[in-house]
């Protein structure tokens, strides 16, 4: 049986993208964005937030830039809390300042600021104006050459919308080492939706392509497929419990990279954690190099308690 169909026989997942759901990448986070070392499942990059509605600006201190703070429409309103987003990856002290008064003029929850790994005095001066380190956004690449076909004992084929609750289940268990649980403010419960919700999107069309790997005819496992105007990604990457450690992550990296190479794509990138050590393995394994680290930091300026978590070792 031919588990490959071409984009005009039924079954692939092929609409575009919303414009109202994520942003193509955590670009991620996203984020996933957005994968975990010792957890059931290898998870793909975090969420990639989609900055929808500008924020009340704030003075303008780089070089006559747009405002460096915007509202998170999507997680403000899944989340339940005023969440913004800081454009830049470098600041100053006056920045920080600055960040800080602006979240307490517009009652904001808690600030997203992505910061490059190779400046020192941000990282000092983050972490000394109260903002906390969540997670390491590695971004791994890979030029595609030619991808093995699959292997005769795995079974992957395109997605169907009659896999959403074996897919949602996959995922609501998964991606454990995201930055929504590092955090500790966010409740377990919105961050297993924050996963649930990213797959079925993804099976509507937020994904160019969903691929799913069977074991005896039960989903195991997904890796969804991203294109937009000169990008390339792997979105969410998530395999069950039952199948880990049996060869269905690496069989779904190269069968995402197949489909991208059937769309006339050269390169492509992922993201995942830092820490998430058998995810990077995995992709390093199907050819992806690591192309840069970058920090995650949350601000909550209400210094809002912590969520005591069972399932963060």
């Amino acid at each position: 049986m031919n588990l490959w169909r071409s984009e005009s026989q039924q079954g692939i997942i092929t609409v575009n993208a919303s414009p109202d759901i994520f942003v193509g990448l955590l670009r991620d986070d996203p984020e996933a964005q957005e994968s975990q070392e010792g957890e059931p499942s290898i998870g793909g990059s975090p969420y990639n937030e989609r900055e929808e509605s500008p924020m009340a600006s704030i003075p303008d201190y780089l070089n006559n830039e747009p405002s460096p703070c915007r509202l998170l429409a999507w997680d403000s309103e899944f989340f339940q809390k005023r969440i913004a987003r800081v454009t830049p990856q470098r600041v100053t002290e006056e920045l920080v300042q600055d960040f800080r008064k602006w979240c307490e003029e517009n009652f904001i929850d808690c600030l997203y600021l992505l910061a490059t790994a190779n400046d020192p005095k941000t990282i000092r001066l983050l972490e000394q104006g109260g903002f906390q380190f969540v997670d390491i956004r590695t971004t791994l690449e890979t030029t595609i050459g030619n991808p093995p076909p699959l292997a005769a004992e795995f079974r992957v084929r395109e997605a169907r919308l009659d896999d959403t609750p074996a897919l949602r289940a996959i995922a609501g268990v998964s991606h454990l080492d995201s930055r929504f649980y590092n955090d500790g403010h966010f409740p377990e419960e919105r961050c297993r939706a924050l996963y649930e919700t990213w797959i079925v999107k993804s099976l509507n069309g937020w994904a160019q392509a969903v691929l799913v790997a069977e074991l005896a005819d039960e989903p195991v496992g997904y890796i969804t497929c991203h294109l937009s105007p000169g990008v390339a990604e792997i979105g969410l990457f998530g395999v069950s419990d039952k199948a880990q450690g049996k060869g269905f992550g690496s069989q779904l990296i190269w069968q995402s990279l197949r489909w991208f190479k059937r769309q006339g794509v050269t390169d492509v990138t992922v993201v995942t954690q830092g820490r998430n050590v058998r995810a990077q393995r995995v992709y390093q394994k199907s050819g992806f190099i690591i192309r840069s680290i970058q920090f995650w930091y949350h601000y909550w300026p209400s210094g809002a308690p912590l969520i005591v978590s069972d399932i963060i070792p």
